[in-house]
This record gives structure tokens, sequence and C-alpha cells, in this order.
């Protein structure tokens, strides 16, 4: 749910304007809305509602009417209370779902930069919020008029400055008929007037800054009677003396980059992850759009897939482009260092790095400076914990970060998590049909039933046995099925090209290995699993193993104490059988569509 100030007031929930009634309610609401998660008196309440005349005997009766018909109108975001607090009403309520707050913090995002480019850009998301006259449709009073021309001033400031970071950029013939009609809107603010003379004469028109100066003069000396302020005057002496400090050398905008399009190619079907992609939506289409959603899972669950599916069809949300980077959290020779994904990252927004900044923490800087303003999509895929994961997070709000990785993730401060779970049978089949073909499968239903349950809905290995099945087109898919349905085999035959259970698998157990000493602990416990003992193992150290294998999925919780291996998994420690595991060399990216 939005709320509009800077306006009429509105409503706008699941992009759709919510009927507001009477023009007391609306009063009412703007009221809450102006001090957020505050009290509002009612007596402040009163005196808006009844301007200037007498407040009848059945005010209070009048205002609960409003709040109980506002509560009606808010239930559709449970996340929304109106409550009753002495000595009036509060309105809890996440202050960036109005607009007014939103204008705010983009305005003063834009004071805090140096950079002319991102103050620009910033405070034209600020001025993209205002609809028109603020609080329009809601009965002057002493409080609303105040409250209305505070915000028009706040509005002009901020055109002001947006008007003087973009003639620092050298744009003053874009700004010229801009402020000409802010002028005429405003004739008696000379910070206006100001500007108007100084885009006129940068862009060569000097007799016509001129006369701006002695319109602004007329218009003070007539209406207030007054001189105009000394700056002014100092200005029209420069102009006068053809001051060349102020001009500005024309700088066109910088050709635009292209606008970065990172992502993969999207997988070939996506299938039973409606849940997860309904939650996305949401987050996106919320009042925000932006923050950082983990995807945690076992090896094979299908988190890039579901990230970059989600990323192909949000696309229009992020105007300003996706950046994937790879962590290789589990992948090819080790996990990503800070400063080259930065490095890499600042090179995806058409922003390389300066010669010569190398640590982590001036990169840092230089990449979350560079996503001022911006409204991306990052996909950081393959982390290997959150460690590797902070420094990479944006420092401000505009984007949204998606985060694939096996475990470690608890400590990223995440507004979603998700943990895609084995598919279904019918997803499954769908799955296994895109691959094989959906003839094939229709053909023999019990044959890809079989393969289905041999591949425990895990979406690689459904992927691979597809792709099998795919390369040999004569192929019955009961030949496959004999194979798979046999444990001894069953992980030789899920392999295909570079995609392997396998090496899936293989790659989260090195993580552990490579870890602290309880890690190792946790590697030998599950090199052991499949013979259902640990040798030298204390019942404490096995359970703080089994502990640790859950934070790594490879094992699951049954209940308390209890806990459960899946299927492949189970298999493959039981191949494992306590010694070294099986030589097979990682492919660069053995589980495909993570």
């Amino acid at each position: 749910m939005e709320f509009g100030l800077l306006g009429p007031i509105a409503i706008w929930h699941e992009g759709r304007q919510l009927a507001l009634g009477s023009a007391q309610r609306r009063c009412v609401l703007a009221m809450l809305l102006l001090q957020p998660g505050q009290v509002v008196p009612m007596q402040r309440l009163r005196e808006a509602l009844w301007p200037g005349r007498h407040v009848p005997g059945t005010a209070r009766n009048a205002i609960q009417g409003c709040v109980s018909q506002l509560r009606s109108t808010l239930a559709a975001d449970p996340a929304i209370r109106l409550v009753h607090r002495q000595p009036g009403y509060l309105l809890d309520v996440d202050p960036q779902q109005i607009d007014l707050c939103r204008f705010r913090d983009l305005v003063a995002a834009a004071k805090e930069t140096a950079d002319d480019q991102a103050q620009a850009e910033l405070l034209g998301r600020a001025l993209s919020h205002w609809r028109g006259e603020p609080l329009a449709g809601v009965e002057d009073s002493t409080i609303t008029a105040a409250v209305r021309s505070a915000l028009t001033d706040e509005r002009l400031d901020a055109e002001e400055q947006w008007v003087e970071a973009r003639l620092r950029l050298g744009h003053h013939r874009e700004v010229t008929g801009e402020l000409t009609v802010l002028v005429a809107a405003h004739p008696l603010r000379e910070r206006l007037r100001g500007l108007h003379m100084l885009a006129l004469f940068q862009s060569g028109r000097h007799a016509e800054a001129l006369r701006a100066f002695a319109d602004a003069r007329s218009v003070l000396v007539d209406e207030l009677g007054i001189e105009p302020g000394p700056e002014l005057q100092r200005l029209q002496q420069r102009i006068l003396a053809a001051d060349r400090t102020l001009l500005k050398s024309p700088q066109p905008r910088e050709p635009l980059a292209p606008v970065p399009r990172q992502l993969p190619a999207p997988p070939g079907l996506l299938a039973g992850r409606d849940e997860e992609l309904a939650a996305l939506r949401a987050a996106v289409a919320g009042p925000r759009g932006t923050g950082v959603v983990t995807v945690e899972g076992a090896a094979g669950t299908g988190k890039t897939a579901l990230s970059v599916h989600f990323g192909h069809e949000s696309a229009d949300a992020f105007p300003d482009g996706q950046l994937h980077l790879d962590l290789h959290g589990h992948t090819g020779p080790g996990p990503l260092p800070g400063a080259e994904a930065l490095a890499r990252l600042l090179r995806g927004l058409g922003r390389p790095p300066a010669p010569g900044a190398t640590s982590e923490q001036e990169l840092g800087a230089a990449y979350r400076s560079a996503l001022v303003g911006k409204r991306m999509l990052i996909l950081l895929d393959d982390a290997r914990d959150a460690d590797q994961v902070l420094p990479l997070l944006p420092g401000a709000a505009g984007c949204l970060v998606l985060v694939t990785g096996r475990a470690g993730l608890a400590a990223v401060d995440a507004g979603l998590r998700l943990r895609p779970a084995p598919l279904a049978e019918p997803a499954a089949l769908a799955i296994l049909a895109h691959w094989a073909g959906a003839d094939r499968v229709a053909a023999e239903p019990a044959a890809a039933a079989a393969i289905v349950a041999a591949c425990t809905g895990l979406p690689l290995a459904l992927r691979i046995a597809g792709a099998r099945l795919a390369a040999r087109p004569g192929l019955p898919i009961s030949a496959l099925t004999s194979r798979l349905t046999d444990p001894h085999r069953r992980l030789d035959e899920l392999r295909a090209g570079s995609h392997s259970v396998r090496a899936a698998f293989s790659a989260s157990l090195r993580v552990l290995d490579a870890g602290d000493e309880a890690d190792r602990l946790a590697a030998r416990a599950f090199r052991h699993a499949g013979d259902g003992t640990v040798p030298g193992m204390s019942a404490a150290d096995t359970h703080a193993a089994a502990e640790r294998l859950v934070d790594h999925h490879l094992l699951e919780p049954a209940g308390p104490g209890r806990y459960r291996m899946p299927e492949l998994l189970r298999l493959y420690a039981a191949e494992l059988g306590g010694a070294v595991p099986l030589a097979e060399p990682p492919p660069e990216s053995p589980e495909g569509p993570r």
C-alpha cells in the first residue's frame, strides 16, 4: 500500500487507487500521514477539520467515524495499524510508503553527494513524486494552509537545487525554458530569478539576462517596495562586465553508457516455483521495491534458475539495468575476493576502478556511490557466506539484491528469505517433458514417473536426465529408468556434459573440508553417514556435526534430535564410505541451474 500527500490525498493498493470518501476523511488521513508513527492529538484533528468555526459537540464522534472508515480501507495491508493512543491517534506505517517521506529522503541523499550528475538524478527522482498541489482535496485551515505552504517551499527548494546541479553540468539551454515557467509562477523568489539570469547568460543571451534583472527589480519594487538583494545585484554587475568566470563551458551529457543487462539466459522452463515467484513479485511491488532477498538451499535445487527467471521477468521494474556476478562460493578456483568482485561490479556499471584503486574499502565506496539514485537488480550468485556478500550491498535504497548460496546467509539482513524445496511430481514431470519431449513422456508415463522418483525432485537431476534422453531421441525412457533405479549406478548416470549431481555434492563437501575444525568434523561425519558410524566421535560431537551439516543443507532435521538425509545425498555418502571423495574434476559450474 502507498500513500500520496504531494497532490490529491490518495491511497494505492496493488496498483489500484482506493476510494477515500469525504473531505473530512481525507483531512484526518493527511494529518496522520504527516506524522507517521507519532500520536496526532485530537485537538489538532479538530482544528484541521473545523477551521475558524465553532467546533460542534459531535466532533469526537465525527473523528471516530472517519477513523473507523479509514481502518476498513487500511485493512487491505495487515502491516498498517491505525490505533488509539492518548491524546489522539497513531498511524503505524512504514514512512517509505508515503510519497512525502520518499521525496525528503531523496533530497537528503542529493545533499550528501558531491557528484553533480548523481545529485541531479536524485533530485529529479524526488520531484517525480509530485502530482500537483500538496494536500489537494483537503479544506483550508490554519494548519493545512501552513503545511501546504511549507511543502510548496520544500518543492521549490528542491527545484532550485535541481536546476543548479544541471547548470553545473553545463545544461543551461535545457533549463532556461523551465526557469522561465518557474519565475512566472513565483516572481518574488530571488534565487529563481538569479538562476534564470545565469542560464540566459551562459546560453549567450546576455541582453535577455539583463532584461530579466530589470523585470525582477520592477516586480520587487512595485509589489514589496524593496530593491533586489545584494546577491542578485552582484550577479547583474558581473553580467554587465561580461564576467567570463560565469560562463560554464558547454558540457553536454556524456553519451549514456549502455544499460547493463548481465543476467544469463533464462532457464528453459521454471516449474513448481509459483509461491517463490509470488513472494518476489510482492517484494518488488511493495512501496520500496528494494532491499535484499536471499535464496538458500542445497546443491541443485534451482536457486540460480529461480533468480534468473525472476530477473528477466521483472526487467521493466529496474530501468537502470541488471548486474550479475558469480561469486564462485562453491565452483571454480575458490571464492571471488572482495576487491575483485567490486572491481567487476564497477566495470558492469560503466565506471571501471580508478588506476591504483585496489583496496576493498576504496572500491566499495566507489561502488556504493555509483549506485546512488539508480534502480537496479543485482544478482550475487553462489555466495560462500555472508562475509562475502556484505561488502557488495548498496549503501542506499533503490536496488534489489538477490543473493544465492548453499549456506551461511542467515547473517545477511534480508527482507525476504527463500529456500526452494524439491519439486512435487507434476512440476518434476513438466521439467522432464520439457527436455525429453512431451510425447515421449506421455507414451511411457510409468517410466517417466520412475525417473522423476529417482531424481527425488531435484531440478539439477531432472535436467540431466532430460538432457540425456534428448541426446538419444530413439531411446525408450524405460532404458534410462532401469539404470537410474539401480542405486549403485544412479550417480554415474546423473551426469551430462559439465553438469553432474555428484560434482555438485562434492563442491559442498569441499567447502566443509576447507573450513574450521567444526566444519571438518562435519565433513568426516558425512563421509561415514552411509555406514551409520563415525569412529572416535562422541555423542556431543556427532550432534554438533549433524547441526553443521543441516546448516550446509547436507542433512535435514526430522524432529528433535533426529535427522534425515535426502536419497541422492545418502547415495553419495554411502559411495564415499569413509574414503576420500571419488576423483572427478570439478566442472566450472557443476550445478547448472543452482
